[in-house]
């Protein structure tokens, strides 16, 4: 979104958001810490963005706050590889403020048709193809049974990422393992 003075401004706004994110973790990110650090005033910023969650997402669609995920390792073991993976994952979404951050993508995605495809693109869509690479070269390699698509196994698990990120299923290495278990035979 482009704020009222321009593309300068909107630039600004988004990149204090991402600086106090990191300082600072979404929880205690405020709209009026946003429009303090940039010398705006907070109704500006509510005019443009409407709420906090909006202008984080915002910061993460534009790419200025980034969140992405490693590569799965490669050990030799598919389900350790992928549990460790997960258990990365789950780290980094325990982190203060990045479980917030998630959920404020997940709302913010629900506004509008091109901010869910945006979100896909930039959050869903990297993890699932990340997964998938490494589903396929397990398959080239005689390491896994094909029961399902590589694709079908990734679309479960970024639904189960994503379904814990937002708070509704445990992150847990009990939960990891027992995902894991099921989806890699």
């Amino acid at each position: 979104m482009e704020a009222p003075s321009g593309k300068g401004c909107a630039a600004a706004v988004l990149a204090a958001t991402a600086e106090l994110l990191v300082e600072q973790g979404y929880d205690s990110v405020t709209m009026q810490a946003i429009a303090a650090r940039v010398g705006a005033a907070e109704q500006t910023l509510c005019r443009v963005w409407g709420s906090k969650a909006e202008v984080v997402a915002d910061a993460v669609l534009q790419g200025v706050f980034v969140m992405t995920a490693s590569p799965v390792p490669n050990a030799g073991d598919l389900r350790r590889d992928l549990a460790a993976w997960l258990d990365g994952i789950a780290d980094y979404v325990r982190q203060p403020g990045v479980g917030s951050v998630v959920r404020a993508l997940a709302t913010a995605s629900t506004a509008a048709p091109d901010q869910s495809d945006a979100f896909d693109r930039i959050l869903t869509e990297p993890v699932n193809k990340l997964i998938i690479e490494h589903l396929h070269a397990a398959q080239s390699a005689g390491d896994l049974a094909v029961r399902v698509s590589a694709g079908t196994i990734g679309d479960l698990i970024v639904g189960y990422l994503t379904l814990a990120s937002i708070g509704r299923a445990p992150l847990d290495e009990k939960r990891i393992r027992e995902l894991v278990a099921v989806l890699i035979p």
